[in-house]
């Protein structure tokens, strides 16, 4: 069933969740020995720039879009945007070889974590919403999935 605006009870729920988590975001968060404010952009910046989010190195901060459509697009738009401050405040360089970049980067969102210890749960709630899958039981691969081990199937998805 759809409502007046085109969308589903369902996308309309999603679009609530999105709103409140980036709500509920605090005011900084800390990448290496920086603080960087987290600003939300309203929807009319983020189309007029044709952006979901940035990091500004040198206004110290990151912006998210304060209206996503859904959870894990605040959520995927917040970790591209640390992952964006990981780079520049650990001085990673667009020629190092792949294993200094796991390395630094595996290193600091370790660092990430413990010094924002909202992030996990944050990112936990946006990725455990209306597309999130249920399976009972173990899984060895993709090939475990049966037919009503599913609880849940998102809108679409056969």
């Amino acid at each position: 069933m759809r409502v007046a605006n085109g969308d589903s009870p369902a996308r309309t729920e999603a679009k609530r969740k999105a709103v409140e988590l980036v709500e509920r975001l605090p005011d900084f968060i800390r990448v290496g020995p920086f603080d960087f404010a987290i600003l939300r952009m309203d929807s009319i910046r983020a189309q007029e720039e044709h952006k979901f989010g940035f990091f500004s190195a040198t206004g110290g901060e990151i912006a998210i879009q304060a209206e996503f459509a859904h959870p894990t697009k605040a959520a995927d738009t917040l970790v591209h945007e640390i992952s964006h401050a990981i780079f520049w405040a650990y001085g990673i360089e667009d020629g190092d070889k792949e294993e200094r970049i796991v390395n630094v980067t595996a290193s600091a969102w370790c660092q990430v974590y413990r010094d924002n210890p909202w992030l996990l749960g944050w990112l936990s709630e946006a990725l455990t919403g209306p597309t999130a899958l249920v399976v009972k039981g173990p899984l060895s691969g993709l090939g475990d999935v049966q037919p009503g081990s599913v609880t849940y199937r998102p809108e679409g998805m056969r």
